[in-house]
């Protein structure tokens, strides 16, 4: 292998920003955290075994990371998912793609659905790093393809732009299925990580989501500590956070009816997709009661879900090992299983 496509250890020492310096990963290097928003620059010069201040682990990046360079040496992995027409007229555009991660085991893959993971970051960065390559390796083990959106962010009066790239993406994955050797383009799973996770919630949704874009319904989707009703913040996460998050949503037009417009429990009804939902009570981000409410309005409209509830963990414990949430992807996928048999 050429020099400077040789692969390098990752060590608890280096930092972030360090990262920019892997040449095997170097078309990547942006998205490890998408966005040129504030987490970013919180962590730029933080060494990687500090990450636990963001509530992400060591470990669990150091693997994702090694893992992307595993499939990086593999071949093309990452696909912008916009035309060149598409990103003339909106620049933005050009950041928005998918990392493909193809599961080994091509026989189960082609048995199971496909999944879309879109990492969190309120809306001002996609932290694939956390919520992107350390779980699609989890899901690749056993026997998913994985698909990690970065979406577009940072941006005042941001929705509905990543409603409108996750679209793109699927559509890009149902056009490009036999390229990436996907047996049913149709039978998808997607889940996501607290704002990646309301992203997921409101695609769930006839009002905002799939059928909009005239797509299909996920077959099931799973819900890692999501934001899902804009008003369940009041009272418990600071004003100034909130009053932040509110901006990057709508800008200037912050009324009742626009945040109620985007409120997931707004808009749930019989055919809202399967959930699987996690979340840690001492989560001081995005309060537990966010998936609360969701598992409850499912109850109330017959959908099979799950709450897969902790009290220690908090926000940003991704594939969970270190939470007492610790396993749920695995039980995850029993779930998923069970509520497509459901379907049948």
């Amino acid at each position: 292998m050429e020099q400077e496509k040789q692969r390098v250890k990752i060590t608890p020492d280096m930092t972030f920003d360090s990262l920019e310096k892997i040449p095997l990963i170097a078309e990547a290097v942006p998205y490890l955290v998408g966005g040129d928003g504030q987490y970013y620059y919180m962590m730029k010069d933080l060494p990687l075994g500090k990450g636990d201040v963001l509530g992400w682990n060591y470990e669990s990046m150091a693997e994702g990371i090694e893992y992307l360079m595993d499939r990086a040496e593999k071949g093309r992995y990452l696909y912008p998912v916009y035309s060149e027409e598409e990103i003339r007229e909106t620049p933005a555009k050009k950041d928005v793609n998918i990392m493909h991660f193809p599961a080994e085991d091509r026989a189960a893959a082609n048995a199971r659905p496909y999944i879309i993971d879109c990492p969190g970051g309120a809306y001002l960065n996609v932290c694939s790093i956390a919520e992107g390559y350390p779980i699609a390796k989890k899901f690749n083990q056993m026997g998913y393809d994985v698909f990690v959106v970065n979406y577009r962010v940072n941006e005042r009066n941001i929705m509905p732009k990543p409603l409108d790239d996750l679209a793109a993406c699927i559509r890009y994955v149902m056009e490009h299925h036999k390229e990436f050797g996907i047996a049913d383009p149709e039978r998808y799973i997607v889940g996501g990580f607290s704002a990646g996770g309301n992203l997921t919630a409101l695609w769930g949704t006839k009002h905002l989501g799939y059928a909009v874009y005239d797509l299909p319904r996920p077959v099931a989707m799973f819900l890692i500590y999501p934001v899902s009703d804009l008003h369940l913040f009041d009272g418990i996460v600071d004003e100034e956070l909130v009053r932040a998050f509110m901006d990057t949503l709508f800008g200037d037009n912050q009324s009742e009816e626009r945040k109620k417009e985007y409120s997931v429990l707004e808009h749930m009804d019989q055919d809202y997709p399967p959930c699987y939902i996690a979340c840690c009570r001492d989560d001081e981000t995005v309060p537990c009661i966010n998936s609360e409410k969701m598992y409850e309005k499912m109850q109330s409209l017959g959908i099979p879900a799950v709450l897969d509830e902790g009290e220690h963990g908090g926000h940003g414990f991704g594939d969970g090992r270190f939470a007492d949430t610790k396993g749920w992807m695995e039980r995850a996928v029993d779930f998923f299983a069970e509520a497509e048999e459901k379907q049948k």
